[in-house]
């Protein structure tokens, strides 16, 4: 093979080892991705809660005023 040949197969092996090894985390980065889809599930669960927690918060809170000065007006 002529010095241009071999120069061309250098470059091209050259690319395909650039392909490989950016390719090679994707394994990994799958078995990542199933994690923090689990984790995701768990996590808007928890989203749930904490807003039925605040919903019911805010249901207790409204008109807490009015509510202290019947109890405060009840207890005097």
């Amino acid at each position: 093979m002529g010095k241009y040949t071999d120069v061309l197969l250098e470059d091209m092996n050259h690319k395909f080892q650039v392909i490989l090894e950016a390719t090679a985390p994707i394994p990994q980065m799958q078995k990542d991705i199933a994690e923090l889809k689990d984790d995701m599930t768990e996590v808007k669960s928890d989203i749930r809660v904490i807003k039925l927690v605040l919903t019911d918060q805010s249901g207790t809170l409204t008109n807490h005023e009015r509510r202290i000065t019947t109890l405060e007006q009840k207890a005097a």
